[in-house]
Formats: structure tokens, C-alpha cells, sequence
């Protein structure tokens, strides 16, 4: 046993479904993962880093996140070290060498003395063509909503149009119509439009 194995599994069990922090910790030490909790970041769950002159495997992923979400985010990045151990950069970043690596890297994981039901069905359907963020499932996005702390946050989806909402705590839109699965905002900052998905949690603007 790695002598740094219990302690970092003890330091991972706040940001991990219980009983996975092992498995969590093994992976970080036998992939050599540098692994370093973010503050909240709206664009992104993560990410991964190849090794880059004396610099290993870095691997972010926000803090803010669920456990679930938290779990599954880090094996995705973990998915695109080994791809990149087995490929480089020969391959796209989330092609079928990267999916490969993800379903056999979460599989372990597929079961529910790791995730809540609703979680647990999204999850399975979601995992038969993994994307490039789960974010980007509808139905898995709503399934770990459901176990995110009350924050006082709310889906865009529940705000009536033009009203105006922060978003990632330091964004400030105007909700406009919805265009497909996405709203067309203002940025009030610099009245430029974007689309923000419907199921982003933002903040109502008090009058």
C-alpha cells in the first residue's frame, strides 16, 4: 500500500460519494495525478493537462460540484490522461478512444451503492455515447441537480423573460426568448447576446 494512500483518501471523502474515495485516491497515485480543487468556474467542471517539460498530469475539477457530479467530472478528465498515455494527441479529444476509456474507467462506479437511482438510469444512458460534458445531457444534468445543495440558485428555465440574472456569481444577462434548448441573453456588461442554457442556476437581480 502507497503510504500517502489512506491520508488522501481521507482528504477526498467531503467531495466524494461515500466508498469511493479509495478507489479515487489509487487512481490519483498510480496515474501520478496532480489533482487541485477550483473555486466555481461557469464554463467548465474541469479539466486535464498533459505533462509538459517537469510538469506531470494535472487535473482540475470545481469544488463546488455535488459528489456525483464531482466524481463523474474526475473520471472524465482521468479518461483523457489514459487516452493520452495510449494515443497522444493522435486522436480527437473526446472521440471513440477517449468514450472507450471513460466507460471503462466509470463501470466500476455503475451501481447504486455509488449514485441515487434517478442518477443511476441517467448515468447508464448517458454513458452509452458520453459527450463532452454532461452538462450536455439533459435528463443526467437534471438527475444531479436534484442532489445540489440548496443554494438559493434557480434554472433559467423558471425566470420569466427580460428579467435580469447573475450568472457564475459575476455575469449579469437579461433573459430573452428561448432558441431551441438554449436562451438568447443580453450581457449587461457589454450588450452583446448569448445562448445560456435552460438549465443554468443563476441568480435573480433584486430591484
Amino acid at each position: 500500500m502507497h503510504p500517502k494512500l489512506n491520508s488522501l483518501a481521507t482528504n477526498l471523502l467531503p467531495f466524494l460519494p461515500p466508498g469511493t474515495e479509495m478507489q479515487v485516491a489509487e487512481m490519483i497515485i498510480s496515474y501520478h495525478v496532480h489533482l487541485k480543487l477550483t473555486k466555481h468556474r461557469a464554463t467548465k467542471l474541469g479539466d486535464y493537462r498533459a505533462p509538459f517539460k517537469d510538469l506531470g498530469h494535472r487535473i482540475t475539477v470545481n469544488k463546488s460540484l455535488n459528489k456525483f457530479s464531482f466524481l463523474i467530472t474526475f473520471v472524465h478528465e482521468v479518461a483523457h490522461l489514459t487516452c493520452w498515455n495510449q494515443h497522444k494527441n493522435r486522436v480527437l479529444p473526446h472521440g471513440k478512444e477517449w468514450k472507450e476509456h471513460f466507460k471503462q474507467l466509470m463501470n466500476p462506479f455503475m451501481n447504486q451503492n455509488v449514485f441515487p437511482e434517478n442518477v443511476l438510469v441517467a448515468l447508464n444512458k448517458y454513458m452509452k455515447n458520453p459527450a463532452a460534458s454532461s452538462c450536455a445531457d439533459i435528463d443526467l444534468l437534471k438527475a444531479l441537480q436534484d442532489h445540489q445543495p440548496d443554494d438559493g440558485l434557480l434554472h433559467l428555465e423558471e425566470l420569466p423573460e427580460n428579467i435580469d440574472f447573475v450568472l457564475g456569481g459575476n455575469k449579469f444577462f437579461r433573459k430573452g426568448p428561448l432558441e431551441r434548448k438554449r436562451f438568447r441573453c443580453l450581457n449587461l456588461t457589454n450588450k452583446r447576446y448569448y445562448f445560456v442554457n435552460a438549465l443554468a442556476r443563476v441568480k435573480v437581480v433584486e430591484a
